[in-house]
């Protein structure tokens, strides 16, 4: 009884539950871990946990969904204002590479654990994300190679932010401030040079 009435303490618990949960996928996969895991090292009832959660999927939206949330809103506030030269891409791509940042390991299971960022109710946002960053990125009329610079850049950002096996020492041992602040510095010259070429042939 007393562990079924802890988890009645309102938003704090249900903090816990979905901080419990995020690491319990990062170390077994979505697929892999069990409900029942969950709520034995929350020291809980599977019922109490089913009080916040119908389900394993309803628990991985509401993980996923508040990142999510804001990167809908951050395109839509620069895609009000436009992308119109290199500064508004420098900032695109720094403001989304803080998002990012703010929740790796939301970001992590999206883009390590296949049965989550191809969920259904996950691919067709994430998938949106990145079509928007590109078009934003490339400008109007984009021809193919500002397309696919746009989207090289894009991956650079996503990419970057992760040590990725197999890495030379230097760069996993680079902080992580430095890090990303190298990768931007690097997506930014993808982008910018097939501007200064544009530029240049007109």
């Amino acid at each position: 009884m007393a562990a079924h009435s802890s988890v009645h303490s309102g938003p704090a618990t249900r903090a816990r539950v979905l901080d419990e949960a995020i690491s319990l996928f990062i170390e077994m996969g979505f697929t892999r871990a069990p409900m029942s895991e969950i709520a034995s090292r929350l020291g809980i009832t599977k019922a109490a946990l089913y009080y916040y959660f119908a389900s394993k999927d309803d628990l991985l939206i509401a993980l996923v969904s508040p990142l999510l949330d804001r990167i809908d809103e951050l395109l839509a506030e620069i895609a009000e204002a436009g992308v119109n030269d290199d500064l508004a891409r420098r900032q695109l791509m720094t403001r989304y590479a803080a998002l990012l940042r703010s929740d790796m390991r939301v970001v992590g299971i999206i883009s390590r654990d296949v049965n989550v960022s191809s969920h259904p109710e996950i691919a067709p946002r994430t998938a949106a994300h990145v079509a928007s960053l590109i078009e934003l990125l490339a400008g109007p009329d984009a021809d193919a190679e500002r397309m696919a610079r746009a989207s090289a850049a894009m991956t650079v950002v996503q990419r970057g932010l992760f040590v990725i096996p197999g890495e030379p020492a230097l760069l996993r041992s680079m902080p992580r401030d430095a890090r990303i602040e190298l990768v931007l510095q690097i997506a930014f010259s993808i982008v910018e040079s097939s501007n200064a070429d544009n530029e240049c042939v007109n």
